[in-house]
């Protein structure tokens, strides 16, 4: 049965309140989260803008930029390795510093308790006490050499230790294998070949003592396979240099020619250089070699080298100079330093007082009376020495042989 048409409309408009009230009740609940949701989408679309301005505004790199910014980085990364790897050398360098400390002070101990001890305890030391190898004791004793003098006694032990030594001892005491010995053993006993270079240079301050110490060197090394050289001023220079660069494992050395070779002869190898030995270096000092001395420690090599000084006398310049060419703290040795004078007592000297013309005459008959003894006589210019040698004293002696000495002005003539 249909309902008539008001019924209807009256019907639709009661649903009609009803949804009305319904909606008007959820309204009030249901606005407050969409508020909310539009604080939330509010907040969001701020950050976005925020974050979309600051990266507008980040400068944009180039490829150049980009690869100079990397170098940078790497640059600060391996700075900072090697800082570490630095502070752990230095640690290290530290640890080894302490440890040569510890053995420097042990060696300078049992060197001032040599060094306290009577001279009779360093007399007539025989050389077979010494721990020498079987080539060097042999080539002593065909030297004929059986005891150690007082200086040898003393300057020889703390030498092979390897040791730096400071040594005063007067002319004769027998300083020249005090430091050959050891410089001998020390090459022979690292088997030094010639391709090794220069491992020993002993500097003299003439020419007659630097033919000396050669002589003996030679003999030392008579038994060993070990190549030496001389270089002193008035000698060859261009033979000196080949002998230099085919490797020379002894040299032994007047300063002016040394520090010659040292600044201009090519293959001239020094740079592992083991013993530096200085004999007489108040002499050197005396007459005028001061600075070359002074030039040639600076371009011998520091690391690994061991420094023998010889002195008579220790005055300040060779304290200077051994300031400057020894290292480590040296130990210090003398051989009869109670004694006023400069020799030993062995060393016969004499002299004559005469007139100046008589001279001539003086020198003729000693000369005469000593022929068959080696003798040196010097003079004080070569025009002197040219006048001599031409003149009756030339012509009377057997077998004169031209000889230059040390000085840059002091050439001599020896007479046989």
């Amino acid at each position: 049965m249909k309902r008539p048409r008001p019924a209807l409309d009256a019907l639709a408009k009661i649903e009609k309140k009803k949804k009305v009230k319904a909606s008007s009740s959820v309204a009030p609940d249901a606005a407050k989260p969409k508020k909310k949701l539009k604080g939330v989408l509010g907040s969001s679309t701020a950050a976005e803008a925020s974050s979309s301005s600051a990266a507008s505004s980040k400068p944009i790199l180039s490829p150049a930029q980009r690869l100079e910014r990397r170098k940078l980085k790497k640059k600060k990364r391996l700075a900072a390795e090697a800082a570490a790897a630095a502070a752990a050398a230095a640690e290290a360098r530290k640890a080894e510093a302490a440890e040569d400390e510890a053995a420097a002070a042990a060696a300078h101990a049992r060197s001032a308790e040599e060094a306290e001890a009577p001279p009779e305890e360093f007399l007539n030391v025989p050389f077979s006490s010494l721990d020498l190898l079987d080539g060097t004791k042999a080539a002593i004793a065909a030297m004929g050499f059986e005891t150690l003098t007082e200086i040898q006694a003393r300057a020889i032990p703390p030498l092979m230790r390897g040791q730096d030594v400071l040594a005063q001892a007067k002319t004769g005491s027998g300083k020249t294998l005090a430091f050959l010995v050891p410089s001998v053993e020390l090459l022979a006993r690292a088997q030094w070949l010639p391709r090794n270079g220069t491992g020993m240079i002993a500097i003299s301050p003439t020419r007659e003592l630097a033919l000396q110490i050669y002589g003996v060197l030679r003999e030392l090394c008579a038994q060993h396979r070990q190549t030496h050289g001389l270089v002193i001023g008035g000698a060859n220079r261009r033979a000196e240099a080949d002998k230099l660069a085919k490797g020379v494992c002894h040299l032994v050395a007047t300063p002016g020619r040394l520090l010659d070779h040292l600044t201009s002869t090519k293959g001239f190898h020094f740079d592992k250089l083991q013993v530096l030995a200085i004999d007489e270096a108040d002499r050197i000092l005396e007459i005028g070699f001061e600075e070359d001395m002074k030039a040639i420690i600076r371009c011998l090599p520091k690391a690994g080298r061991q420094t023998a000084l010889f002195s008579a006398t220790q005055t300040t310049n060779v304290v200077d100079l051994a300031r400057l060419a020894i290292q480590k703290k040296p130990t210090f040795v003398a051989a009869q330093a109670a004694s006023s004078v400069s020799t030993v007592a062995t060393l016969e000297q004499g002299y004559i007082v005469c007139e100046s013309k008589r001279r001539f005459e003086l020198l003729y008959t000693f000369l005469k009376k000593n022929m068959k003894k080696k003798v040196i006589v010097f003079f004080s210019s070569c025009n002197s020495v040219t006048l001599h040698a031409t003149s009756e004293l030339g012509r009377a002696t057997p077998h004169p042989t031209p000889h230059l000495t040390d000085g840059p002005h002091t050439p001599a003539r020896i007479f046989r």
